[in-house]
């Protein structure tokens, strides 16, 4: 029994160890950013005068270099993909911890993002942030499927894919000083799958988060407009609740831009799926950013 109990010990003492490896060298790497999610730490100091904030869609879509030099302006994206707009608010706020206030933050909306996250979507790409918690953002992740509680206190080998979250950070293989998560378009032909037409319809109940960020930006004095994204039409004519949700955003007095009806976003040559514009197609969405006059008008309003 006690050779027995000798050999647990022993066992155990050897997986702490190569746990403890693990994580020493994941927080030797932690200012590196090897995967687009993990931008948490990398947006202090940046003081942009514009925020575009969204999941993929705002990366992917908005130039926000070409948007600046538009409107002479400092333009930042700040995105997180595979989430939704109640994480989107939790940037926002990380982003104010080390940043000035901007002028005017543009958020995504659409029946994408409009509902509460669920899933703890690319865990592996948030690992160095759960462990002990350093960017404050456990309590965002939390309500989310597939977050324990219990895993913000042991070591991190229990997460998948950290063998090859490893071997990119030993061999170097991080994303340069330029941020992926700011914009970073794709050069893809469209190769759509099905309509994903269950997604389009807008969660009331997620009005909460709009009203959270509305109450922010009251707070310290920056203007906010939400806009839609483009969608290509077959899967945008798919609405159930459109009228409904226009009329709340409307109530609610934040202003609202649709680029959906700005233009008949159906030309495959510039989508590569239902919801993510190609290159191209962000050229020509950043060109209509930048001067379409209804736009223009609320960018450059004062005040």
């Amino acid at each position: 029994m006690r050779k027995f109990l000798l050999k647990v010990i022993l066992f155990l003492g050897v997986v702490l160890v190569l746990a403890a490896m693990a994580e020493v060298m994941i927080a030797l790497r932690y200012e590196q950013q090897a995967s687009a999610l993990e931008s948490w730490h990398v947006m202090k100091g940046v003081n942009a005068d514009i925020l575009f904030v969204g999941n993929s869609r705002t990366r992917v879509h908005v130039d926000n270099e070409a948007v600046g030099k538009c409107y002479n302006k400092k333009v930042y994206n700040i995105t997180q993909e595979g989430y939704n707009l109640d994480i989107f608010v939790a940037k926002i706020k990380k982003y104010l911890e080390g940043n000035k206030k901007p002028e005017l933050i543009v958020c995504q909306v659409d029946p994408v993002c409009f509902r509460p996250s669920k899933d703890f979507y690319s865990r592996s790409a948030l690992i160095k942030y759960i462990f002990l918690d350093r960017e404050g953002i456990n309590s965002s992740l939390e309500p989310l499927d597939g977050y324990n509680k219990f895993e913000e206190f042991v070591p991190l080998l229990r997460y998948k894919g950290l063998p090859g979250i490893l071997y990119r950070h030993m061999r170097g293989y991080d994303i340069p000083a330029k941020d992926k998560a700011v914009y970073q378009p794709q050069d893809l032909q469209w190769a759509p799958g099905r309509i994903p037409e269950d997604i389009m319809t807008f969660d009331i109940s997620s009005f909460a988060d709009v009203i959270a960020l509305d109450s922010l930006c009251r707070g310290i004095g920056t203007r906010l407009v939400f806009h839609y994204p483009p969608l290509h039409r077959k899967l945008y004519e798919q609405h159930t609740n459109y009228d409904e949700f226009a009329d709340s955003m409307n109530k609610l007095g934040v202003a609202f831009f649709d680029w959906n009806r700005q233009k008949d976003w159906s030309d495959t040559t510039i989508m590569y799926n239902y919801i993510h514009l190609n290159r191209q197609g962000a050229e020509i969405l950043t060109d209509m950013i930048c001067t379409d006059s209804a736009f223009r008008s609320v960018i450059l309003q004062k005040g």
